[in-house]
């Protein structure tokens, strides 16, 4: 497997391992567990979304992708 591959599948991983995680702490702890992990995943859902939008709205070199700066 390579790196390219580990980093696209491994967010979609731990997302799965802490939903998974939030629906065993509801059943076995309480509800008040399983939204707090609930929380966490997705504040990081929140997080990987927005690093992701601002991944695409940048370019190599640092200049925002979504103007021209002025070029024709």
């Amino acid at each position: 497997m390579k790196a390219e591959d580990i980093r696209r599948w491994l967010p979609l991983a731990v997302m799965a391992v802490l939903v998974g995680t939030a629906f065993v702490m509801a059943v076995h702890r309480g509800p008040a567990w399983g939204a707090l992990v609930a929380a966490v995943v997705g504040a990081l859902l929140l997080f990987s979304l927005v690093r992701h939008q601002l991944r695409a709205t940048t370019m190599d070199n640092g200049e925002d992708s979504r103007t021209d700066n002025g070029r024709g």
